[in-house]
């Protein structure tokens, strides 16, 4: 199966394209990865990484943010 991985970081199946074209949810931009680049993006990612976007548009693991800590919401 193929998979088009959006600029928003999600992969969608290309069997679903339809469904997600009638629903509006079809991204604009993306490309296109094979079923062993999905599977190696949707498990666990290293240590300290999530899954984002390298400069050729392909998924890569990049260096995860810095937590949020509840407290920092609502301080000005």
């Amino acid at each position: 199966m193929k998979y088009l991985f959006s600029d928003t970081g999600f992969f969608y199946p290309f069997d679903y394209k339809e469904r997600y074209v009638k629903s509006g949810n079809w991204p604009e931009v993306g490309v296109e990865v094979e079923e062993s680049v999905f599977l190696e993006f949707i498990g666990r990612p290293p240590e300290g990484k999530v899954c984002g976007k390298g400069p050729d548009g392909m998924p890569a693991w990049v260096d995860a943010p810095p937590p949020i800590l509840i407290s920092d919401y609502g301080e000005k």
